[in-house]
């Protein structure tokens, strides 16, 4: 008899010999099998029965970890310590960025749980009637600056294309694509909410481009938790730690 992973399934207890139930963790010729009590076994189909036995909340809440997908918030303890991030690449086996982005977890799906824990956000702003989507990056194009191209909204209409082409350049900004919005001077209205956002929350190192730096903060830092005051103070670091280097003979 042939089982999939999900199956429902009954087996004698490789310990005890109590008949036990359990679910399908990992189909195949040599089965895994995920027991109501969280215990893992390899089993072969002639070990294993359907079962109609219902869920057990403690195994449904397993199987809802047992597989995450990219954007996923999620949590788990390490030495003591509850660490909070939010999934980059789902699957059963994950990579989590821990809230902050400077670092990341990897592993089995199972050992990280969903959580409601909220992600850290600046205080409302201009800006929040902005957005970047559709963001796609061509990395084998990617020389001196990401490659790629994405959408810009404003309070969720499709205002602006941005794209880069890789070289070095700053990015490109226009609305051909929207004649809606053509008559009208989004790109300047971008820059000047942009300007005034910066300002708010500490861009005094003054970025070379800020709605460029902005873009890359909304798709690359934000998702992870990095308020732009925090965004804002890792610049002014490396900014310092670059003169020091400089100045020093």
């Amino acid at each position: 008899m042939a089982f999939r992973k999900g199956d429902r399934i009954s087996l004698t207890h490789p310990k005890t010999k109590a008949l036990t139930h359990g679910v399908v963790e990992k189909g195949g010729a040599k089965l895994i099998v995920v027991t109501d009590d969280l215990e893992r076994y390899n089993a072969t189909p002639a070990a294993l029965s359907h079962s109609d036995e219902p869920l057990p909340k403690k195994l449904l809440e397993y199987l809802a970890g047992a597989s995450l997908k990219k954007g996923d918030r999620v949590e788990w303890v390490e030495k003591g310590r509850t660490f909070y991030g939010v999934v980059s690449k789902g699957g059963d086996k994950v990579v989590v960025i821990v809230d902050g982005a400077e670092e990341q977890s990897s592993g089995p799906a199972r050992l990280y749980k969903k959580s409601d824990h909220p992600l850290a956000a600046d205080p409302p702003s201009g800006m929040d009637k902005w957005a970047v989507v559709n963001y796609r990056e061509h990395t084998r194009l990617t020389q001196e600056t990401p490659c790629f191209e994405a959408i810009i909204t404003y309070e969720g209409q499709a205002v602006l294309n941005a794209f880069n082409s890789g070289g070095g350049e700053p990015n490109r900004y226009n609305g051909w694509n929207f004649a809606k919005t053509r008559e009208t001077d989004f790109e300047g209205r971008l820059r000047e909410a942009v300007a005034e956002w910066a300002q708010r929350f500490g861009n005094i190192a003054k970025v070379p481009d800020p709605v460029d730096d902005w873009v890359d903060w909304y798709v690359h830092e934000r998702p992870y938790g990095v308020k732009a005051t925090m965004h804002f103070a890792r610049w002014e670091k490396d900014v310092a730690q670059l003169n020091r280097r400089e100045e020093s003979p």
